[in-house]
């Protein structure tokens, strides 16, 4: 898949930001018949690890990667159980990885994830719209310590989505 613009994540996440709640059941519906894969790993997130704000922010932005993700050349394809798999897996091992590294270097190993990434656009998205919070959202109840879980999540649906 060719790499998704900017200009284009910048249109779908504003698009998604703003989308009245009566839609939101539509984006779901289409992420079902697309990608239920992509829509079972986001769903599967298991409750005693993520509080429902942290669920919710997963669902919210892992829809909106569905959405930017859609713009590209070629469309994904619909992602296999198999290949779903391969990926946790993949995430697994590297947050196997972040475990021992010391909190303060988080944020390096996150960037040098992304820098190198097809799909840099769109991991850049997900990172700002996670370390954004901190300034946006006084009631949310996101904790800084599952960000970058919650961006491990994220960036195994870009992977899967980016063929």
């Amino acid at each position: 898949m060719q790499t998704i613009s900017e200009e284009v994540v910048a249109s779908i996440s504003q698009k998604m930001t703003n989308l009245p709640l009566d839609e939101v059941p539509g984006v779901i519906q289409r992420m079902e018949k697309e990608q239920p894969m992509i829509l079972a790993f986001l769903m599967a997130i298991d409750d005693e690890v993520f509080n429902q704000d942290e669920r919710g922010l997963l669902l919210h932005l892992g829809a909106s990667i569905c959405e930017i993700m859609r713009q590209g050349a070629p469309r994904p394809k619909r992602v296999s159980e198999k290949r779903m798999d391969e990926f946790i897996e993949r995430t697994d091992k590297m947050l196997e990885y972040f475990l021992e590294e010391p909190p303060e270097n988080f944020e390096d190993s996150v960037r040098l994830i992304y820098q190198n990434h097809n799909q840099v656009n769109v991991l850049r998205y997900a990172v700002e719209a996670l370390f954004e919070l901190d300034d946006d959202e006084e009631s949310s109840e996101v904790r800084d310590e599952m960000k970058g879980l919650l961006f491990m999540h994220l960036k195994t649906v870009v992977e899967a989505l980016d063929q």
